[in-house]
């Protein structure tokens, strides 16, 4: 059962942040003045990467509620910037999706207990703010009153 509900949720998570990045809508896609054609908005999806580091001149995620076993976040980011550093704990998998002006984090944990320390961290960019987030319990279903923690260093 155990085996099956993480490879549920490795197969879900990656689908569930495709479909948050594109329908909370893209930036304005216009035809340049000259009339050429706009460039495309380049994807870089990580899965695994260097732990968490807290340090100086990061945003660390942590979550409010000791029952959430996943999540997922979309923040908006200055669009000239990319967020640099992503890293997860070694409790958790996770992956991003980074878009311009757009950045999704979905994570979940290992084991079934609570996160003991923050899921995520990345170097922190001026102007983050989440424009949606869920989270989830170990069955999968939403938590109301859980949320994402930013902490910026």
């Amino acid at each position: 059962m155990r085996t099956h509900h993480h490879s549920f949720l490795s197969f879900c998570f990656p689908f569930l942040l495709g479909i948050l990045l594109f329908s909370t809508g893209c930036p304005n896609k216009t035809t340049p003045p000259d009339g050429g054609e706009t460039v495309p908005e380049s994807t870089q999806t990580t899965e695994q990467s260097p732990l968490v580091t807290c340090d100086a001149g990061s945003t660390c995620l942590k979550v409010s509620d000791p029952a959430v076993r996943s999540c997922q976040v979309i923040f908006e980011i200055p669009s000239d910037k990319k967020a640099e550093n992503l890293a997860f704990s070694d409790q958790v998998r996770g992956r991003t999706m980074q878009k311009t002006g757009r950045l999704g984090i979905v994570f979940f944990v290992r084991e079934d207990k609570a996160l003991e320390q923050p899921a995520a961290s990345f170097t922190s960019l001026n102007d983050t703010k989440i424009l949606q987030q869920t989270c989830y319990d170990g069955n999968g279903r939403p938590l109301e009153k859980a949320t994402i923690l930013l902490e910026k260093k």
